[in-house]
């Protein structure tokens, strides 16, 4: 073993930093961008933990991780990423250090949603019809083809960004038009860099599910099944694709069997080469069985990680650094009934209050977390994606209640007034 073993955690957040420091502590070294680090609020890593670099020169990054290694004497065990855009950095120094992780071309596969869906397809994996669109009038074209309704979204995006549901030819014509206008908006985002393709794909009539699994040599292991909970479709301001909360599932629905959803796993993963790591998938089940959407291989981010900490007493994010540095899967309780709920906000403008009592007091919920404050400037989609998003609770439902009215009934306990 060598004497400073650390796992490079390549281009996460701040607060995923201070949650790995605290509970992991000496075990990483973290690559992060100085922007990030400039509006951080949490507590500053020492020098020897974290190197602050550009992460779009990877000849530079090249350079200064090698010195920081020298100076510190540190050996480089793993490599491990939780954020889509640091993917493909991470793979490039992975395969520079001679560490285990799925290849450029891999993760090229998992980014791109319509390859993604193409290569699952020639190899026998379920998933819906797609093609790329590059006007408009392809858009209708497809959606007539399919003679059904269809979904157009950035083949390089992120959740429910730029997602939408097209249920006429019009509707796809006027939808493209406003994913490209959307994507100009954005082409300074590492996200959406070099990446400005179009998907048109099927939509499939089915309840979604979200999982975190890893393909072991011998087996596939699920770590997380959760039922995504999706916004009313009449709420107005939550747009196509919104989740409302995740529920936390011990055992697999009806509808399908676990042996089932391993086998597909395995096949999806060893398709576009992800194995031998934590990997998300958003998946959806109708009367003709399991659909795969997208598969990344990180851990499910947004309240998850919480969720799973809360619900079956797992660190998903230390977990993520142990199986890097090579260390085995440890056993694992069978855990509680949860539900993650996302809070959004209702509308855009300035936060004059914000006051969490009354949810915080609910018997069901165990944990709030506000990531807004007063004087927060809201911005509602299209525009923005991410600053409506106020915070999550964790709580555990009430028995033989919708599931679905309960995260309506706690949100609206969420007093947040504006300017």
């Amino acid at each position: 073993m060598p004497d400073n073993p650390k796992v490079l955690v390549v281009g996460t957040t701040t607060d995923y930093i201070d949650w790995l420091r605290r509970a992991a502590p000496g075990r990483a070294l973290y690559l992060t961008a100085p922007s990030i680090r400039e509006k951080a609020q949490e507590p500053k890593p020492t020098p020897d933990e974290e190197l602050l670099g550009d992460l779009t020169d990877p000849e530079g990054i090249f350079i200064a991780l090698d010195r920081h290694l020298r100076e510190y004497h540190i050996t480089l065990v793993g490599v491990a990423c939780f954020d889509c855009e640091s993917l493909d950095l991470a793979a490039v120094l992975a395969t520079r250090h001679n560490l285990p992780f799925p290849t450029r071309e891999s993760i090229g596969l998992c980014r791109d949603k319509l390859l993604s869906k193409q290569t699952w397809q020639k190899s026998g994996v379920r998933s819906p019809r797609t093609r790329l669109v590059r006007s408009a009038p392809e858009a209708a074209e497809f959606f007539a083809g399919i003679a059904a309704p269809c979904v157009l979204k950035p083949v390089a995006g992120s959740g429910s960004e730029l997602v939408f549901r097209c249920d006429t030819a019009e509707a796809c014509a006027s939808s493209y038009q406003l994913i490209r206008q959307g994507l100009r908006a954005r082409h300074g985002r590492e996200l959406y860099r070099n990446h400005d393709g179009i998907a048109a794909e099927e939509f499939i009539h089915g309840e979604e599910f979200s999982c975190d699994f890893i393909v072991l040599p011998d087996r596939v292991e699920i770590l997380r099944l959760t039922r995504k909970l999706h916004a009313a479709p009449s709420t107005p301001e939550a747009p196509f694709g919104t989740i409302m909360g995740y529920a936390l599932l011990l055992d697999a629905p009806t509808s399908f069997s676990v042996e089932t959803l391993r086998t597909i796993l395995g096949q999806g993963a060893s398709a576009l080469g992800c194995t031998g790591l934590i990997c998300m998938v958003d998946f959806l089940v109708d009367p003709q069985g399991i659909s795969l959407l997208e598969m990344t291989p990180r851990p499910g981010g947004d309240c998850l990680p919480q969720l799973i900490r809360e619900a079956c007493d797992i660190d998903i994010l230390v977990l993520t650094l142990e199986l890097a540095a090579g260390q085995p899967l440890p056993p694992r309780n069978r855990g509680r009934e949860k539900i993650g709920l996302r809070l959004h906000s209702r509308r855009a403008g300035r936060i004059t209050a914000i006051d969490a009592t009354a949810i915080s007091n609910d018997p069901r919920v165990s944990e709030v977390n506000l990531i807004k404050s007063v004087d927060s400037v809201v911005t509602m989609p299209p525009a923005d994606y991410d600053s409506w998003y106020l915070g999550h609770a964790i709580f555990t439902p009430a028995p033989d209640i919708n599931l679905e009215h309960q995260c309506r009934d706690l949100r609206a306990q969420l007093t947040v007034n504006y300017a």
